[in-house]
């Protein structure tokens, strides 16, 4: 068993990652401001706290848990220490509810406005400085796109990303079990691609079909209605509290997500609180291509999460998935070109306009 995860599935998945366990040198960065924060911020951007069934995870599963997951892949391939404490540490630059400041900040498509940056986010921490000067880190130098293991540009394959599609597979709609993560994991290896990085693949041809279809699951959810409504929403709360005055936005990338929810309940703004309880009783979305109705709306873009793992094996020489198989390089295609389900909406209405 691991430190720090208290739930016995996330431990069992965690064990699956990085057998050998959790090096020691973590647990200082662990306990970090900028890591314990983490615990209250949840990976499914918001997602807890609303009432659809369809599109609400099992159980609380926070960017800290993500973090960790990405760090004990790390370590489980690499063995590289330096390389492990920027994969527990890339992700404390997110806000409070994660990707759902983007669809405020009408980012909805690329998903990058929210985050800051991790040199920024580190020197607002004094613990984590001092722990990565010790361990010869020097900050000003952490690029992490030079750290292709743990971020690279889609389509290709990195920790980060994989524990995007196993996580939410796994805890959001629960297509996947525990066993389907043992034998997918059994078959990655550690590749070098076209650009001679390194990048995490496959050594059977089956297996990364396999992952491919369950990123397929994630993207037809994220996708969906249901979801595009409640992110929107959600971003447009956070935006509408910050313009309001009831929290600032750097409150949302210091405090957790329960902290900010209180903030919402005690403002003396009541639109705010009757924004913020809609959110959280939202049941059911609508659709209406004619926008004939005057309530809250959704008409924008998402971000596509195409991937197209590599692929080497004994018999056969390393290539994209979507080389080896047809029917993989026209649902690439067929997903990329496909047009969104427009308009869903709710009946809300939003200061008496359509947003």
């Amino acid at each position: 068993m691991l430190p720090f995860v208290f739930n016995r599935e996330v431990n069992r998945y965690f064990h699956i990652l990085c057998p050998e366990g959790m090096p020691s040198f973590l647990i200082p960065y662990c306990h970090t401001p900028s890591m314990e924060r983490l615990e209250g911020v949840g990976y499914f951007c918001g997602a807890d706290y609303h009432q659809m069934e369809s599109h609400r995870p099992k159980y609380f599963y926070s960017r800290y848990d993500h973090s960790l997951a990405c760090a004990l892949m790390m370590w489980h391939f690499t063995h590289n220490r330096q390389q492990t404490i920027l994969a527990l540490l890339h992700d404390i630059g997110t806000p409070a509810f994660s990707h759902a400041l983007d669809y405020g900040l009408k980012d909805s498509k690329y998903q990058e406005s929210s985050e800051r940056d991790i040199v920024s986010a580190i020197k607002d921490d004094s613990m984590l400085e001092g722990l990565l000067y010790l361990d010869g880190i020097d900050i000003e130098k952490i690029i992490l796109k030079d750290y292709s293991l743990i971020d690279n540009e889609r389509p290709k394959l990195c920790v980060d990303r994989l524990d995007g599609i196993l996580a939410p597979n796994l805890i959001w709609n629960q297509k996947i079990t525990i066993a389907n993560i043992q034998e997918l994991y059994s078959h990655l290896v550690v590749l070098k691609n076209e650009e001679n990085k390194l990048e995490l693949g496959f050594d059977d041809v089956e297996t990364a079909k396999q992952c491919f279809a369950y990123n397929q699951i994630i993207n037809q959810l994220t996708e969906s209605k249901e979801d595009r409504l409640a992110m929107s929403l959600l971003g447009d709360i956070l935006c509408y509290g910050i313009k309001s005055g009831c929290f600032t936005q750097d409150d949302l990338y210091h405090l957790t997500e329960y902290e900010i929810i209180e903030k919402m309940k005690k403002s003396s703004n009541n639109h705010l609180k009757h924004y913020w309880n809609v959110y959280c009783g939202l049941k059911e979305v609508y659709c209406d291509p004619s926008l004939s109705q005057p309530y809250y709306t959704v008409s924008e873009e998402v971000k596509k999460r195409t991937i197209d793992p590599l692929v080497a094996t004994e018999e056969i020489q390393q290539q994209r998935l979507s080389q080896w198989s047809e029917k993989v390089r026209l649902d690439i295609f067929e997903y990329e070109n496909q047009p969104l389900e427009n308009y869903p909406y709710i009946k809300l209405r939003w200061n008496k306009k359509r947003k």
